[in-house]
């Protein structure tokens, strides 16, 4: 996976549960549903995201970042976040 921390974040996150060992953040997105305020499952999809566009730099995992919170609130899943963030 990139190489994008925690401290590469630009916005501000709840970072309670669901850390590194949850099933929500092993694997590809699901269904599950994908709360934008976590931290863990913000930087997981942005980990995820740039692994498939192959991307490197902090700065494209922050462009990730922006987008996450730009989807619609219409999705509400992993997948669906994903989905919208690589079609745009």
């Amino acid at each position: 996976m990139p190489f994008f921390l925690r401290s590469d974040l630009i916005g501000i996150y709840s970072w309670t549960a669901g850390g590194n060992d949850s099933p929500k953040l092993t694997g590809d997105p699901d269904d599950s549903v994908f709360d934008r305020n976590n931290g863990h499952e913000v930087l997981y999809m942005i980990k995820k995201l740039m692994e498939i566009e192959k991307y490197t730099s902090a700065d494209a995992g922050q462009e990730i970042e922006i987008m996450i919170k730009l989807a619609p609130s219409n999705c509400l899943t992993q997948k669906a976040v994903m989905d919208w963030v690589l079609s745009h």
